[in-house]
This record gives structure tokens, C-alpha cells and sequence, in this order.
């Protein structure tokens, strides 16, 4: 069986668990807070980050279970630089059109819909049921809740947020570091570092 190494014991860690484990991985966790964390639901929290530095011959691949994105960015980053290599975890039951581009450390959850000539860049979390549709791009390290629909043509800068149930119409240019309230729905591009909420989206803070 394949060995994977997995940074980040927490809920999000989990869930990133048991989709490798459904691809065939054997999981051990690695998190900054053993001793004091040494267990992530059924799996065994092994070591922190320098154990994982000193074991890096053990694993053939990793995974960073972390879903503030600037923290997993950095922290994906330390274990390319350790020589580990970077998969990414996508549910079996996510349908990915075959022209998608992938990245790597990317996390797909369950039920989610990709589809035809999208981009999702390094380390994007598309989380259970979002849907992103034809042509869509999205940036590195980005987050995209459960249940986020974006229409065709929609691009997102790296480092964003889009919440729980939020929706994106065509043709939308979300800028980096932005932030989307839980059930937005965002009609207008949004520039970077911007926070919008309601329906329709407002910026509330830029």
C-alpha cells in the first residue's frame, strides 16, 4: 500500500484522511502540535514537522491538511523544499472533465463538478458539492466552500475565500486574498483583499 504523509491534524485533516485511504493511501499524520495532538480521528498523529523533515525517505508522497490558506501555502512550500512529493487527493466520486488542468496539492471533495477547460492551481480546496463550470480559473491556495457554484468564465486570485452556498455568474474576475461571505451572491468582479457578503454582494471592506 502506499504510504502518504499528511501535515494538519485537525476536522479538515479528515476529511483529507478518507479520501486517501478511498484512493488507496496508508496515512500517518504529522502536526506541530504532538505530542499534545497525537491522534486525528482514527489515524495517528506520528510526529511534528522536523520528525516528517528526518523521515522524508519513509513516504512517497504528502499532503498539507490545512485550510487557512496562507498557512498552506507556506507550509506546502517547507515540504517541497524537504523533498517530499505533492499529490493531490480527489474523491472518487467528483467528476473532473479530462481537459481540467490540475495542480498539485489540490483537494477535491466529494460530488463536486468540474468542468470542461477549467484550471485549478496548486493547493485549491474545492470542498463537497461545489460546482465550477467551463473555463473557470482558479488561483493558488484558494478556498472554495461547500456547496459554491461558479458559472462559466469565472477567474479567482490566489489566496481567496468563497463561503458555504455562495454563487459566481459568468464572466467574474474575484482578485487574491478576497474574502465571500457565506452565501453571497457576487454579481460584480471584486478587486483583491476585498470582503463581500449578501445578495446581492457588497464590498464591506477593502
Amino acid at each position: 500500500m502506499k504510504k502518504i504523509a499528511i501535515f494538519g491534524g485537525g476536522g479538515h485533516g479528515k476529511v483529507c484522511a478518507s479520501i486517501a485511504e478511498e484512493l488507496g493511501y496508508s496515512v500517518l499524520f504529522f502536526d506541530d502540535a504532538y505530542p499534545e495532538v497525537n491522534s486525528c480521528g482514527k489515524w495517528q498523529v506520528v510526529g511534528n514537522k522536523a520528525h516528517l523533515k528526518n523521515s522524508v525517505t519513509d513516504f512517497e508522497f504528502s499532503f498539507v491538511a490545512i485550510g487557512n490558506n496562507s498557512i498552506r501555502a507556506r507550509v506546502q512550500t517547507e515540504l517541497q523544499d524537504f523533498g517530499l512529493a505533492i499529490v493531490n487527493l480527489i474523491s472518487p466520486t467528483a467528476s473532473i472533465h479530462k481537459s481540467v488542468e490540475l495542480g498539485k496539492g489540490i483537494l477535491i471533495v466529494g460530488n463536486v463538478c468540474i468542468n470542461i477547460d477549467s484550471t485549478i492551481a496548486d493547493g485549491c480546496i474545492v470542498n463537497t458539492n461545489a460546482t465550477i463550470d467551463h473555463d473557470c480559473k482558479l488561483g493558488r491556495y484558494s478556498h472554495f466552500c461547500p456547496g459554491v457554484s461558479l458559472a462559466g468564465e469565472v477567474t479567482v486570485g490566489e489566496q481567496s475565500w468563497v463561503g458555504i452556498g455562495s454563487s459566481v455568474i459568468q464572466q467574474i474576475l474575484i482578485g487574491s486574498n478576497v474574502m465571500v461571505g457565506a452565501g453571497t451572491a457576487v454579481i460584480n468582479n471584486i478587486p483583491d483583499k476585498a470582503t463581500v457578503v449578501g445578495c446581492p454582494g457588497r464590498i464591506i471592506k477593502q
